[in-house]
């Protein structure tokens, strides 16, 4: 139980409600309710005891100091921001204390980014093949001379790229549910 709702079950309790009375209001079972009264006739408060769980690696300061370093740097890894810190921790407690706080270390950027220049150069061959029509293929030989026209000045190093990254696509895909891949 937090603070707030073992102070709530000491007021009703002495505002004189019963344990189911206050259980119900504060959903929570009525053994839970009894004890923290029970705790509080005994020990004379409500508080909550100190566990007996493994000590924190970190100091509060460690860990502001972490939340600190992620915000001030958002592409920042959680390897990035161990290192700077300088506390003797994992990489795992990093992550954990950010999500304490509500933050993420951005992943490093597995592809390329790309550039305007590249983005400029997509849309222009684009629009050069986007006016351009093929009449409908009477015979087999028309068909292929047609698809000949159209695959040789595609450039066949992009062709090749796809083909060898083709397997890495579909398993993104197929683990994504069809979703954003990063390609």
């Amino acid at each position: 139980l937090t603070e707030f709702v073992r102070g709530c079950v000491v007021g009703l309790r002495e505002g004189g409600f019963s344990f189911s009375d206050i259980a119900e209001r504060l959903g929570r079972n009525v053994s839970t309710v009894h004890d923290c009264w029970q705790q509080r006739s005994r020990e004379g408060t409500a508080s909550r005891r100190p566990g007996s769980g493994r000590p924190r690696d970190t100091t509060e300061r460690e860990d502001r100091r972490v939340r600190r370093m992620a915000v001030a740097h958002r592409t920042a890894s959680s390897a990035e921001i161990r290192a700077v810190v300088g506390a003797t921790v994992t990489q795992l407690t990093v992550t954990n204390r950010l999500l304490q706080g509500q933050l993420r270390a951005i992943r490093p950027v597995v592809c390329i980014p790309l550039t305007p220049n590249h983005c400029r150069l997509r849309r222009e061959w684009c629009e050069a093949r986007a006016h351009r029509r093929l009449q409908p293929a009477l015979t087999v030989p028309v068909l292929t001379d047609q698809v000949l026209q159209a695959w040789n000045p595609t450039p066949q190093t992009n062709i090749r790229c796809l083909y060898g990254t083709m397997h890495a696509r579909l398993h993104a895909c197929i683990q994504n549910s069809g979703g954003y891949t990063g390609y």
